[in-house]
């Protein structure tokens, strides 16, 4: 495969199914992005970032076991961490200085998802 036609390793982290479904599908309009797993909280978004080494995380902030914040921090605290944007309903001043405190390299209110998200994680991998 031709660096033209590598595509980025994505994990997406939310408690919500539709949310992840929304999400798998606006990252497959575009053939840039190989989703590799779907998790539903904050514990196994760690581990799976661990194992599978994904090169951008999608994390939702409020989930069981261990909130987006807090797996942002472990995730981007590890040794060549992907890319994390947190995408989320709590789009607030203080969760926004929260998420890029703890490391994320971007972040999106849901609500504005269909006109912000994909040009948020496309910016990120522009070169």
């Amino acid at each position: 495969m031709s660096d033209k036609d590598r595509r980025i390793r994505t994990l997406i982290v939310d408690d919500a199914p539709l949310m992840r479904k929304v999400i798998s599908r606006a990252l497959q309009t575009t053939a840039l992005f190989d989703v590799v797993a779907t998790v539903t909280n904050g514990s196994e978004a760690v581990e799976s970032a661990q194992r599978l080494k994904p090169e951008l995380v999608i994390m939702d902030l409020d989930m069981p076991e261990l909130n987006g914040i807090s797996a942002t921090h472990a995730i981007k605290n590890a040794p060549h961490p992907p890319r994390v944007v947190i995408l989320t309903l709590h789009a607030d001043e203080e969760h926004r200085r929260a998420s890029l405190a703890a490391g994320a390299d971007a972040f999106c209110d849901k609500l504005d998802f269909h006109d912000a998200f994909l040009p948020a994680v496309l910016r990120l991998f522009e070169t």
